[in-house]
């Protein structure tokens, strides 16, 4: 570098910010006997996943969504929505063709794995 002023560029802060928004990107999901663990690259969010009352693949789950709380980047949506099929609900979506709805008694989730059958099999067992 030479001996001069460094000026900052467009590029500089528009990569501070999509770094900072990458951090919210959800990355994995993990099922174990009462909790999902939905993982983003800085922490993992916990869903008890005690009173499960149903789990039901559904592509169209947040159509027409509008995101009433939250964060929704360049490749992920969390936090709460709501539409007239589900009502108020919370989601961690990645691709919402992907849609797996978790409905409990006082709420409802909703989640997109990468392979949506499997992860619903994998709720069903919790559900015992």
């Amino acid at each position: 570098m030479t001996d001069g002023r460094l000026h900052r560029t467009l590029w500089g802060a528009s990569l501070r910010w999509l770094t900072a928004m990458s951090l919210v990107i959800v990355v994995a999901l993990a099922v174990t006997a009462h909790t999902l663990y939905v993982v983003h690259l800085a922490w993992s969010t916990r869903v008890d996943l005690t009173g499960l009352l149903a789990v039901e693949i559904d592509p169209q789950a947040m159509r027409d969504a509008r995101m009433t709380f939250g964060s929704g980047s360049f490749a992920s949506f969390f936090r709460t929505f709501h539409n007239e099929r589900l009502g108020h609900f919370r989601a961690f979506a990645t691709d919402r063709e992907r849609a797996v709805v978790l409905r409990f008694p006082e709420h409802t989730v909703v989640i997109t794995p990468a392979d949506p059958e499997a992860l619903a099999a994998d709720l069903h067992q919790c559900r015992g």
